[in-house]
């Protein structure tokens, strides 16, 4: 097993949040001022309107309400989000009226990089060999609806709606690759509160 393997299968498990970081050795020297990984997490995400961490905010927000196993974390390399319980590829894409970077004006919710490429595993790096396509069953976008920067909750489920394409869908439309969300309604997609997510991804599923 190399290097990359050891460090990719010890890091790929799922943190408590109290390791300590150290300067290694048994005496375990504190150099952060006792600092853990909780402390990291308080630092480097509490925003999570920005786009990046808003993204996976609702990728575990999806991954909650449909069911799915989160026992692996969240890994930007994977080619598609998680499965359902059924075993279908979900992708999960967000997009919002308020943006971290622009309180000031709603702006128009849009989707991109729904196409990935495949990634070959070779020797101790990934290389792209492929153009981008699907690698997803199922789509789920999902729009943090509130336009007022004042009251926006990312937190708050009665703030967020989905949309749910199929792959099919996808391909009939042309293999796009970007999507608005006036785009999205006009391709009918199914749209669903986060009370009925389960039983409309299910539902796309058939």
């Amino acid at each position: 097993m190399t290097d990359l393997e050891s460090n990719s299968k010890r890091w790929g498990k799922p943190l408590r949040g109290d390791e300590p970081f150290h300067c290694g050795g048994p005496t375990y020297e504190d150099a952060l001022g006792q600092a853990k990984v909780t402390d990291f997490w308080r630092w480097g995400y509490s925003r999570l309107m920005a786009d990046v961490t808003r993204g996976v905010l609702a990728e575990f927000i999806v991954a909650r309400l449909i069911g799915s196993d989160m026992t692996n974390p969240e890994s930007p390399h994977r080619e598609f989000d998680f499965r359902t319980a059924s075993g279908h590829k979900v992708e999960v894409k967000s997009s919002a009226y308020v943006q971290d970077w622009n309180t000031r004006t709603a702006t128009v919710p849009s989707f991109g990089g729904l196409k990935g490429k495949t990634y070959l595993d070779s020797d101790d790096y990934y290389e792209s060999k492929t153009e981008p396509e699907y690698h997803s069953d199922i789509f789920v976008f999902c729009v943090l609806k509130e336009k007022d920067s004042d009251t926006v909750d990312p937190l708050n489920l009665e703030q967020w709606e989905f949309y749910i394409l199929t792959r099919s869908a996808l391909e009939g439309a042309g293999h796009p690759n970007n999507l608005s969300l006036s785009q999205i309604c006009k391709l009918k997609a199914i749209a669903c509160t986060w009370r009925e997510l389960k039983s409309c991804v299910e539902a796309a599923e058939r």
